[in-house]
C-alpha cells in the first residue's frame, strides 16, 4: 500500500513540471514581455484597446517558466507555462498554471491570444515589446 501512494505523489508531482523557457530553440520564443492592445468579440463586433480602457495589462514570461502579469504596473498574480504544444492553424498552445486566466493561451507571430481575460468574452491580443 505504502509503494503505490509512494508512487501516486510521484506522479502528482511529475506531472506538475514547469517548463523552462531556455536551452532547446523551440521554447526561446515565449520569453519576454506582452502588452494587451486589443480586444474583439465573436458575435457582437465588440472591441476594445489600451487607447478606450483605463487599465493597462501586461504578462511577463521570464526563462525559468515563471510568468508574471500586471495590472497598471503592479504585480497581480504568478504563474509558470506547464506545456507548450505543437503549431495548428499557425497557431500553438501554451498551458499554464497557477493564474486562472481565460480559456486558452495561444501564441503566433510574438502576439498571444487570452479568450475572456482582461476583458471578458472577447479574444485578447498581447503584443510582445
Amino acid at each position: 500500500m505504502k509503494f503505490i501512494l509512494t508512487l501516486f505523489i510521484i506522479l502528482a508531482l511529475a506531472s506538475c513540471k514547469k517548463v523552462r523557457l531556455t536551452g532547446p530553440k523551440e521554447n526561446d520564443f515565449l520569453r519576454g514581455k506582452y502588452e494587451w492592445v486589443y480586444s474583439y468579440g465573436y458575435s457582437d463586433n465588440e472591441s476594445e484597446s489600451f487607447e478606450t480602457v483605463s487599465d493597462r495589462y501586461a504578462m511577463k514570461f521570464k526563462s525559468s517558466g515563471n510568468i508574471l502579469i500586471y495590472k497598471n504596473g503592479e504585480l497581480i498574480k504568478k504563474g509558470y507555462v506547464s506545456s507548450i504544444g505543437g503549431v495548428y492553424n499557425n497557431k500553438r498552445t501554451i498551458g499554464t498554471a497557477n493564474l486562472a486566466i481565460g480559456n486558452g493561451l495561444m501564441y503566433t507571430n510574438n502576439t498571444l491570444e487570452i479568450y475572456s481575460w482582461p476583458i471578458e468574452d472577447q479574444v485578447n491580443l498581447f503584443q510582445k515589446q
